[in-house]
């Protein structure tokens, strides 16, 4: 009895792996999972002030392709859309110094000293002309400046969706302007505001980023002393809608290229050695929820690295982020590279123990002279 049972079971198996061998070989094969598509090359520039370097960085593969030392302090760094050449504020002599974007070959010197701000679908630019105290207009190829507004501007965001320029003034920290760049005329003045309160407080404005697709005004600012706020502002009905504290107000916000996310970044303040957390944070566009915190980056090598963040760049592939150092670092603070499949920081790129790339831009791989 035992083995006619056993001969059962054996048979049995027998049969059923038939069966599921048959099934493989009849049913449809099952769609293998997608591959992503290689990620798109770039070429990522930073300008160091402290230790006056500038460094192009080949992407994805985040290596050093060139870096020259500078012989000025420096501030602002521009890329003209056409990804040619490199354009540095100097600090020192009050000029636009303008290099070879594939060699860092210095190429000429310019009088037209200031911020510069690009759209190239639209083919314009926006020159903040310090030293006269315009907004002006310009060629994006030629910068040759055209229509100019009279005024003071300290701070400035373009929207290349909406087409409006945002800057706030000068010597009224609060005040916020808004220009139609289509139109070429300054179309509205805003005051920053505390919630719950009818009168401009001496909100100190830095950086702004505006979203078209809710209508908002984001911006880092400071009331009082030793306070630091990231506000949110309804330009529809002209209020802060909501504020964070925060530890230093020389980061960033920018807006993911669909709008529905807002990524604000903490510097903190290395001067009074006030260190955040290091966090980037991820808000919900409609809800203004944090969505989403990417956490710290590791520190390797037993180097120190302050994770006090700045500015943050998006590829046009909408693969990667990239992050450079807060205003004013003591040094230690490096780009880091964000993948925003995961939201999570992937790589550090630091070429020696002090890089602190106060300003970053991003643009297409450079044709070689």
């Amino acid at each position: 009895m035992k083995k006619t049972f056993l001969y059962f079971v054996i048979g049995l198996m027998l049969v059923a792996g038939g069966y599921f061998l048959s099934c493989c070989d009849e049913c449809p094969t099952c769609p293998a999972e997608e591959e992503s598509p290689p990620l798109e090359n770039y070429r990522i520039y930073a300008i160091d002030g402290l230790n006056r370097f500038l460094t192009s960085i080949d992407t994805p593969a985040d290596t050093i392709v060139d870096s020259i030392r500078i012989d000025y302090d420096a501030a602002g760094l521009y890329l003209p859309p056409n990804g040619e050449c490199v354009m540095v504020m100097n600090l020192t002599d009050l000029k636009m110094e303008v290099y070879n974007a594939a060699s860092l070959e210095h190429v000429e010197t310019m009088d037209q000293y200031g911020d510069y701000y690009f759209d190239a679908t639209d083919n314009y630019g926006v020159w903040i002309d310090i030293p006269n105290d315009q907004i002006r207009f310009i060629d994006p190829n030629t910068l040759t400046p055209s229509d100019s507004i009279g005024r003071e501007i300290r701070f400035g965001y373009l929207d290349t969706v909406s087409n409006c320029f945002y800057g706030n003034d000068l010597h009224v920290h609060n005040l916020v302007y808004k220009v139609d760049c289509n139109t070429r005329q300054l179309v509205d003045s805003m005051f920053m505001r505390m919630p719950l309160t009818d009168t401009a407080l001496d909100i100190v404005v830095y950086q702004m980023c505006y979203n078209w697709l809710t209508d908002d005004l984001y911006y880092l600012g400071v009331p009082a002393a030793n306070t630091a706020f990231f506000y949110v502002y309804d330009c529809e009905t002209d209020s802060v809608k909501t504020l964070i504290r925060i530890f230093g107000p020389f980061g960033s916000i920018a807006i993911s290229p669909d709008g529905t996310k807002v990524f604000m970044t903490d510097s903190g303040d290395s001067i009074f050695f006030i260190i955040p957390d290091g966090y980037i944070f991820v808000y919900d566009a409609y809800s203004l929820d944090i969505c989403d915190l990417i956490e710290p980056y590791a520190y390797p090598g037993g180097f120190v690295y302050l994770p006090c963040f700045g500015k943050t760049l998006f590829t046009p592939d909408t693969r990667r982020a990239y992050v450079g150092a807060g205003w004013y670092m003591g040094g230690g603070a490096p780009l880091v590279t964000v993948d925003l499949s995961q939201n999570k920081i992937i790589n550090i790129i630091s070429p020696y123990e002090t890089f602190s790339p106060s300003d970053i831009c991003l643009g297409p791989v450079p044709t070689l002279e």
